[in-house]
């Protein structure tokens, strides 16, 4: 009831600008995700980006979500929310990655997301320091640009070209420290 938001604004002088959310349609938008995922396969997940917006966080995850993060800080956030048996569900991604950062994601079940051959290498690299075999994804990128959207992040380093994807993935066994969960 819009009405009813804007009298509780103004009555209790909330600064603007403030954002509202229908609880229930997020839930049922949700819910259409998991039946369309379902109709194609049983073994899916479905992430909502916790930079996004946080205060979310709790109620997606809640309904069945994992959660992508991409910085220490929320994930430091997230693992207040996410239960540690649901954490190998959830993934921490970042363009930028440093074996520090390695170490503390390994310190949690978050998987890690590799942009790049570089990355994949830090990761076995910190699994071996730590002595924990650390699971993660590998990002593509598929070169396909989207016309009329600032959003494209082809050719942004956010990933691994299909041919690079599929040269890492024949070699998997060389990476001891790693355990490959799948593609993001």
């Amino acid at each position: 009831n819009i009405k009813f938001i804007l009298e509780r604004l103004e009555v209790e002088k909330t600064p603007t600008p403030v954002f509202v959310y229908d609880h229930s349609l997020i839930m049922s938008q949700i819910s259409t995700l998991k039946s369309l995922c379902g109709a194609i396969t049983k073994n899916y997940s479905i992430a909502y980006s916790y930079k996004t917006n946080p205060l979310l966080a709790p109620y997606i995850h809640q309904a069945g979500c994992s959660l992508q993060v991409t910085s220490l800080q929320h994930l430091n956030q997230a693992i207040k929310i996410v239960r540690n048996d649901q954490q190998k569900d959830c993934f921490f991604n970042t363009a930028s990655l440093t074996a520090d950062e390695i170490k503390f994601i390994a310190s949690s079940s978050f998987q890690i997301v590799a942009n790049s051959l570089y990355q994949i290498e830090l990761i076995n690299e910190v699994g071996k320091s730590v002595k924990k075999i650390i699971p993660f994804l590998i990002r593509i990128d598929t070169g396909t640009k989207v016309k009329d959207t600032p959003f494209s992040t082809s050719g942004a380093m956010l990933g691994l070209s299909c041919k690079q994807a599929k040269e890492i993935l024949s070699q998997l066994s060389k990476y001891e420290w790693l355990k490959f969960i799948g593609i993001h």
